[in-house]
């Protein structure tokens, strides 16, 4: 067994898998990474009080060869989505983040001058600006709708 030294040195194995559809289950997606390699661990994120997938995973295999070859082997789809492996790097051998005394700032922000815009992710590719502004209407008047764009594909990438 690898002490946590040996895991800081050993080769990256693990990937970190975004874009998954609500209904993609943990088999299916072991099912689909075992095509390149063996999956020794597989977890889809889940919300603790509803339960609901949180639309994003991570996948371990055996070999760290495997993670290359799936990075190559973009661009990938599940259950009707576009899905996103990227490589995880482990906690141990992350950049440290330094944390001003206050807390993280961006700007000059207060209390008393709160944003009242909020980050949306895991939109299906076919809502537009639209369907999202009629969607949100229910909870106050929406000023500002932002997609984010692929720019190779010209359509939404699932995050506004």
């Amino acid at each position: 067994m690898l002490g946590p030294a040996d895991r800081e040195r050993s080769p990256l194995t693990k990937l970190f898998v975004g874009g998954l559809d609500w209904s993609t289950t943990q088999e299916t997606l072991r099912s689909y990474f075992s095509q390149y390699g063996e999956v020794v661990d597989c977890v889809i994120m889940k919300d603790k009080t509803t339960n609901q997938s949180r639309g994003f995973g991570f996948v371990k295999f055996k070999d760290p060869n495997c993670v290359g070859t799936v990075l190559a082997s973009r661009p990938h789809t599940l259950d009707g989505r576009n899905i996103d492996p990227k490589p995880c790097t482990p906690r141990g051998m992350q950049p440290e983040r330094t944390r001003p005394k206050e807390g993280w700032q961006k700007g000059s922000r207060s209390d008393n001058n709160k944003s009242n815009k909020i980050f949306v992710g895991g939109i299906p590719h076919n809502c537009g600006e639209t369907e999202l502004r009629e969607y949100f209407k229910k909870f106050g008047v929406v000023t500002e709708v932002v997609m984010i764009y692929d720019a190779e594909k010209q359509r939404p990438r699932g995050k506004g």
